[in-house]
């Protein structure tokens, strides 16, 4: 379990992520230094459109490893398990969700029949709504 004062670092400087959001408050923590790169890669990726949405971002899951990952009904072959994939709750209109991501190249999916999800990933190119 990491300290409490790691969990509230930001996973990139001068980034809003922190370790917490990204470890579910340190109760999921990575076992290969891999996962720990994917994270950052992931932060540093996303981090620019939070910024250019201008509200805050409610991470509701990110490294999922098993057996939380199945646990959440996520695919065997999830990019969250590696973590690469992120879920989050921002308070924004879909259209304009639909608009700041229109150039990530990466997956990008939107639940809004699920609680007005969003997710990203640094995966193949990919548009889903559910």
């Amino acid at each position: 379990m990491l300290q409490d004062s790691t969990l509230l670092l930001s996973i990139i400087p001068n980034g809003n992520f922190t370790w917490g959001e990204a470890l579910h408050n340190g109760q999921r923590l990575p076992d290969q230094l891999a996962h720990f790169d994917n994270i950052v890669a992931l932060a540093t990726a996303i981090q620019p459109y939070r910024t250019r949405s201008g509200k805050p971002w409610r991470v509701t899951s990110w490294y999922r490893p098993e057996p939380w990952n199945s646990r959440a009904g996520g695919s065997p072959n999830s990019l969250h398990k590696v973590g690469l994939a992120v879920d989050f709750v921002v308070d924004l209109p879909w259209a304009e969700i639909r608009d700041l991501f229109k150039d990530w190249r990466g997956g990008f999916g939107i639940y809004p029949n699920s609680g007005g999800h969003v997710h990203l990933d640094l995966g193949e190119y990919s548009r889903w709504e559910k």
